[in-house]
């Protein structure tokens, strides 16, 4: 035992009674922090610090993304909403502060799903403290988890499979099924600042050990011994009594070695100012964050919090976007996404946008960057993607056009009439203009046509989101049945998936993305009639609502009457060849390999068609120009649609009710045995739609058809008379 052993054990034992360790911070070697007190730093800088982080992180909005070809377009979904209230007791914002704390103090966050047990999609998040939760792995070569484990305060344990947990975690290279934070990265750094502070606080509190040894000569009993320590603790111990001068009497003589140093022998406010900027480097941080305002003017101040935002807080929004996406996203197309939390970078793009309008950004440009920054839908606008000059707003467009594009002005049928030499001999400046307003004024039925072509263009999109959700629905069928069939002495109704439950699946299922499906197509009839007195948004009313899920309801319900007809023929048969039960469940495959191929997609087509139109016909209801409605064939149409083709009803009038027969042009007959038919399609694959109808053209088509049937009556009858009184009257009400 060496001296300096010697005199610590003597000090311990003359100066016990002031109760505070003298050897847990200034002698022992530091080990590794566990989970546990890992998560115990949150005090002193690390409080502040991570809270600054957490507030942040947790005020970020996010958005769910769905990408359609080549375009990506915000969407309304229930991951999003589990996000902002994951469970009764906490906020979406609260939820998210927490989680942010514990990915800084122990590198890893463990979310418990509580999951639909018809849908299984999450329906509660939970947060479990990553310090009572153990990762338990497979013995293989992978290394894949095959459970998480609840270490409870009663010692017992609880356990989750993988698909319960979603586990976020910083990397580790010394184990990657465990995160490593900050505070474990930083942990010397923060012992650092830790042990000056408590040795600050020991040393104001007339130390945690004595600041020197005090050896009074002459001899002394037990009791007096005593009874000095106790006046010792009571008068010179104490932030109230630091400084003051230590009188005795009685001895011969007193000793007094100084041990160690004292507050004045180190200059602690160096050491702590150090200590405070490794922490800070650690954990990526400055001043301005921390709230330290010496020598941060306000320019200084505004760039640290930009750089702060785009380099701390964004990449843990990508790292947990990313996380979600992975556990709890399936469908290819769709992404969670935030919603840009830097103010920085959107004040900026408004300058810019300010700046650049009509000179080097069109108004389409800041429209597109506009809605892609700020997770806005403004429509674009015709002829927005000029550039226009300012003073007199008019496109700067090449000045010396080339023939050809004249031409095929030409040769369109409402330009029959015109003379050639006119177009020819006007100046140049009125041609270019006028080739300008034709191409913004489209003939209403080419403007129909690029909206039929666009609608269905994004409709084909659809089919593939909207058949993934079919196909979930047969694969938790199938799935039901394999678990049930174990022998062939069971009824096959036994074997069956549950009404009911399949019920209800479809239509948690197929609601959202019909919703969507309507909100995004309805925009292209919004934009089609431009009325700048209605948003294009449209409104899912309760009675639409109760529209969608009635139709879903109703072809669920024969989807799922034709699979157990399926599946009943298949297995009368299979048992009366003697088939074993290996084979019947090779048929119950059979017949879902066949629905999650060809019926999911003609499902999925014939209702992507039908949302998209009915899209369009609720649009139609919401603009109060619009009154009726006409039907608009594809080239190249069936013999039933097109008969239909340029037929014009008022917007609650079907084109053809239930039970009535459509003559096609080649001689064959479609009845309409499924329900009314108030908007295409008329039949499975239609591509047909619908144009609005406007009052102006409602009266104009009532003349047209007047006038028809008026050409083909003897002029001389009533009915005649009445006709052409009917068409005057029109004419009348036209012109006023």
């Amino acid at each position: 035992m060496n001296i300096f052993q010697k005199t610590l054990q003597t000090v311990q034992k003359n100066f016990l009674g002031l109760g505070y360790s003298v050897t847990s911070w200034a002698w022992n070697l530091p080990g590794k922090w566990n989970k546990r007190q890992q998560l115990e730093q949150y005090n002193r800088y690390v409080y502040t610090i991570v809270s600054a982080f957490a507030i942040d992180f947790a005020k970020t909005k996010y958005k769910m993304l769905r990408t359609l070809g080549d375009k990506t377009q915000e969407t309304t979904h229930d991951l999003i909403d589990l996000l902002e209230k994951p469970n009764p007791t906490q906020s979406g914002f609260q939820f998210r502060e927490l989680h942010a704390t514990y990915m800084k103090l122990a590198g890893e966050s463990f979310w418990y799903l509580v999951r639909g047990k018809i849908t299984g999609l999450p329906k509660e998040i939970y947060l479990i403290r990553p310090d009572l939760m153990d990762v338990e792995i497979n013995d293989d070569k992978i290394g894949t988890v095959k459970r998480y484990v609840l270490n409870l305060a009663d010692g017992s344990k609880e356990y989750f499979e993988p698909e319960e947990i979603v586990h976020h975690k910083y990397p580790n290279p010394m184990n990657p099924w465990r995160g490593m934070g900050v505070v474990e990265a930083g942990m010397t750094y923060l012992q650092t600042e830790e042990y000056s502070s408590t040795w600050t606080k020991n040393s104001i509190y007339n130390s945690g050990r004595p600041s020197g040894i005090l050896n009074l000569k002459g001899k002394m009993n037990d009791e007096q011994f005593d009874q000095l320590k106790e006046k010792f603790k009571s008068e010179y111990t104490g932030t109230a009594n630091a400084g003051k001068t230590l009188l005795l009497k009685g001895f011969d003589g007193i000793d007094w070695a100084k041990l160690g140093m004292d507050l004045e022998g180190i200059d602690l406010q160096k050491v702590k100012d150090i200590s405070r900027e490794d922490i800070m480097f650690m954990f990526r941080t400055s001043n301005t964050i921390m709230g330290i305002t010496d020598d941060v003017n306000r320019a200084n101040s505004k760039e640290m919090r930009g750089v702060w935002m785009e380099n701390v807080i964004k990449p843990e929004l990508d790292r947990f976007v990313d996380q979600i996406n992975f556990s709890l996203v399936s469908e290819k197309n769709l992404e969670v996404d935030y919603v840009d939390p830097n103010p920085e970078t959107i004040a900026d793009r408004v300058d810019e946008w300010a700046a650049g309008v009509d000179k080097w950004l069109s108004k389409n440009d800041i429209i597109r960057e506009r809605n892609q920054i700020l997770g806005t839908d403004i429509p674009e606008k015709e002829a927005g993607d000029m550039i226009w000059q300012p003073a007199s707003l008019i496109p700067m467009e090449i000045r010396e056009e080339p023939e050809e594009e004249e031409e095929p002005e030409k040769e369109k049928p409402d330009d029959k009439d015109e003379e050639p030499e006119e177009t020819e001999e006007e100046p140049e400046e009125k041609h270019v203009c006028e080739h300008v307003h034709k191409d913004v004024e489209k003939s209403r039925y080419e403007r129909g046509e690029i909206m039929r072509k666009d609608l269905f263009t994004e409709q084909e999109q659809w089919e593939e989101p909207f058949k993934i959700q079919v196909d979930k629905v047969f694969e938790k069928q199938r799935k039901q049945i394999l678990d049930r069939v174990k022998s062939v002495d069971k009824n096959f109704e036994e074997w069956l998936f549950d009404k009911i439950e399949s019920s209800l699946l479809w239509k948690d299922l197929i609601m959202p993305i019909a919703v969507e499906i309507l909100q995004s197509q309805s925009r292209h009839m919004f934009n089609f009639v431009d009325d700048d007195s209605v948003q294009g948004e449209l409104e899912i009313t309760p009675a639409l609502r109760n529209t969608l899920e009635a139709r879903i309801e109703r072809w669920a319900f024969d989807v799922d009457e034709d699979t157990k007809d399926a599946i009943n023929d298949s297995m009368a048969e299979g048992v009366s060849q003697g088939e074993s039960v290996a084979d019947l469940r090779k048929r119950i495959n059979k017949i879902y390999d066949q629905a999650t191929t060809t019926r999911s997609t003609r499902i999925a087509r014939t209702e992507t068609i039908h949302l998209s139109n009915l899209a369009s016909l609720e649009a139609m209801q919401h603009l109060p120009s619009v009154v009726g409605k006409e039907w608009m064939t594809n080239p190249g149409a069936c013999e039933y649609c097109q008969p239909l083709n340029g037929q014009v009803v008022q917007l609650g009038t079907n084109f053809v009710n239930q039970g009535e027969v459509v003559e096609g042009v080649d001689g064959g007959s479609f009845v309409a045995d499924y329900e009314d038919i108030s908007h295409p399609p008329l039949h499975c694959n239609c591509r047909c739609t619908i144009l609005p109808v406007n009052r102006q053209e409602m009266k104009s088509y009532k003349i047209d058809h007047l006038e028809e049937k008026y050409d083909e009556l003897d002029k001389r009858t009533k009915e005649a008379k009445d006709i052409l009184e009917q068409i005057t009257k029109l004419k009348n009400e036209n012109d006023n």
